[in-house]
């Protein structure tokens, strides 16, 4: 999974969420709950893509506040190693 399908997810997850407000039925209740879980996959993989557990992901319930979160956390994915090949030098 790429940074682009995260975020797509994300902001899909968002918009669905505020346009079930427009309806006053139980059509609302399936927008948000088909919101929020884009938001959570879409954390999920960001989760992901920062090496960090799956729980953090779960701040993403707390949009905008959480993904603020989730956006400073630090990367925890290891740098690569540049090996020096010793007999060019």
């Amino acid at each position: 999974m790429t940074k682009g399908v995260r975020t797509g997810l994300i902001w899909a997850g968002v918009v669905l969420s505020y346009i079930g407000n427009l309806f006053n039925s139980d059509a609302r209740i399936l927008f948000a709950v088909v919101g929020m879980a884009l938001v959570l996959w879409g954390c999920y993989i960001w989760c992901k893509l920062k090496n960090r557990n799956i729980a953090w992901g779960l701040f993403g319930l707390l949009a905008p506040i959480g993904l603020i979160v989730l956006c400073k956390l630090r990367d925890k994915t290891p740098l690569p190693q540049v090996k020096i090949d010793k007999s060019v030098l």
